[in-house]
């Protein structure tokens, strides 16, 4: 909220994957809403299979730990 993107890049790599989620998702279901097709849906559910993979979710889950681990050594 203070304009410092490096050091928030810093704190949570991942919060640009989520940011750039959280904008385009709404746009894809208006979208979707306003020319009447399922194609937001179509790709939830594509990736909701993918997602159920261990190979997938397992990495995943190991990144996540291994960035909340860095911003402890950072102390952060």
């Amino acid at each position: 909220m203070h304009g410092q993107a490096v050091e928030a890049m810093q704190t949570n790599p991942l919060g640009i994957v989520a940011a750039v989620l959280l904008i385009a998702t709404p746009l894809w279901i208006l979208f979707d809403v306003l020319f009447k097709k399922k194609s937001a849906y179509r790709f939830y559910c594509k990736s909701e299979q993918v997602l159920r993979r261990r190979v997938v979710y397992v990495p995943l889950a190991a990144l996540m730990v291994v960035n909340w681990i860095w911003n402890i050594i950072k102390e952060l």
